[in-house]
């Protein structure tokens, strides 16, 4: 079962993130293939809440909110399909981007970013 072909559960993605999160302060560990298979994980979760997380951006009534959403769903996108570049800077805002857009996503509605 990987990221892209099921949805990803809300414990298997927190455990995803805080696993980047802390191989991002190694440079050994971010070097690794088991890194690499990491980030693709995660942008795989991109590419699962971007739906409902560009719902609920698009949805948000106070301009500057929405504008700062709608910018970080598109950050995020872009950094799912051009994950290259320093495998710590990498690991790092991938984890971050995920666990914004599945809070985005769950805000979308019920049964959105599960």
């Amino acid at each position: 079962m990987t990221a892209t072909t099921a949805t990803p559960t809300p414990a298997g993605v927190a455990r995803d993130v805080e696993l980047a999160l802390a191989w991002a302060r190694s440079p050994h560990q971010a070097q690794a293939p088991a890194a690499a298979a990491l980030r693709r994980r995660l942008a795989g979760y991109i590419r699962a809440f971007t739906a409902d997380a560009e719902r609920y951006a698009a949805g948000l009534e106070d301009g500057l909110q929405r504008t700062t959403a709608v910018s970080t769903v598109r950050h995020a996108r872009q950094l799912a399909t051009a994950p290259g570049g320093d495998p710590r800077a990498m690991l790092t805002l991938l984890a971050k981007s995920v666990d914004i857009l599945q809070r985005y996503a769950r805000a979308a509605g019920p049964g959105a970013g599960q």
